[in-house]
């Protein structure tokens, strides 16, 4: 059949043949990557323990020795001391007493179950609510973290020495503390971190929005 005037047949498009740079090209590659990865899943650990530096010398004979521990260093011991840390507001007294601290499950362990209690303001006030929920954490062998608010220490007469932002000085969403309840809150303060509780921050003014 004779192709319609006008128009030419096209051509077969010839096929280039592969060039035997390429393929030894990509063969290097693969043998390259395969044995790169062998060498990183077989080279020895290097936190194994090396030879010590002493009598044996560099070419003696290697000096057994104990394993450095991978946890964390201790404490060192408190000199007794209190501590002025920053400003003056803020001292260290020592470690804590009866600080919970985590201990690692063994193995098949069931891990214990946590719950979370929350309340609002570690104020020592009329209704006693920190005593209350301090007093609880001794008797379930709990350990709680009362959020204080700052301006609970600061009695009302010097309340201008709070500056909130985007308000006037002394402007606050909750009550100043009387002093009664200021000093029963320290108090409190003082006898919840030495039976190992936590003490955190919470927000000062209480402002919504």
């Amino acid at each position: 059949m004779k192709p319609p005037p006008g128009r030419r047949r096209k051509a077969p498009a010839r096929r280039r043949p592969t060039r035997p740079q390429f393929i030894t090209l990509a063969a290097f590659l693969v043998v390259a990557s395969v044995v790169a990865g062998f060498l990183a899943l077989t080279r020895p650990d290097s936190t194994a323990p090396t030879a010590s530096d002493g009598a044996g010398g560099a070419g003696g004979t290697a000096t057994k020795g104990p394993v450095p521990s991978a946890t964390a260093s201790k404490e060192p011991a408190w000199d007794g001391k209190v501590k002025v840390l920053g400003d003056g507001s803020t001292s260290y007294t020592g470690p804590q007493k009866g600080e919970f601290k985590p201990v690692p499950l063994k193995p098949g362990e069931k891990p214990p179950q946590f719950v979370v209690f929350s309340w609002d303001g570690a104020l020592e006030g009329s209704d006693h609510l920190f005593s209350h929920y301090r007093e609880l954490a001794k008797q379930y062998k709990a350990h709680m973290t009362f959020f204080l608010t700052g301006i609970y220490l600061l009695p009302k007469d010097k309340k201008t020495l709070y500056h909130p932002p985007m308000h006037e000085p002394g402007d606050a969403a909750i009550d100043y503390a009387t002093d009664e309840h200021i000093r029963d809150t320290l108090g409190q303060l003082r006898t919840a971190y030495q039976e190992g509780n936590e003490i955190g921050t919470h927000f000062n003014g209480h402002f919504c929005g």
